[in-house]
């Protein structure tokens, strides 16, 4: 699934044809790749990344951006919170409280 999801978010970046964008995202693209690395080991968070991205899809191809730009937002933030969960759980486990 990763290498799908990692192809998705590419074909998302290069087709909003933005260069701004897209040199952006290609300069961080293997900071993402290691953060979706640790999040996508759990196939509960694959299921809900793989709903979302359908979403994604339908909402862009039905020309509904608005709603399409509010749903990346919250997948987006919704990611973040997600890997900052894991990584604070991480931490428990090997610094001292």
């Amino acid at each position: 699934y990763r290498m799908l999801d990692t192809n998705y978010h590419l074909a998302i970046v290069r087709a909003s044809g933005n260069s701004f964008l897209i040199e952006a995202y290609d300069r961080i693209a293997w900071l993402v790749q290691a953060l979706l690395s640790r999040l996508l080991k759990d196939s509960r968070l694959n299921e809900v990344s793989f709903t979302e991205h359908k979403n994604l899809s339908a909402l862009i191809a039905e020309g509904r951006i608005e709603d399409a730009v509010k749903l990346l937002r919250t997948h987006i933030f919704d990611a973040e919170k997600r890997y900052k969960c894991i990584i604070s759980k991480d931490r428990a486990k090997v610094e001292p409280l």
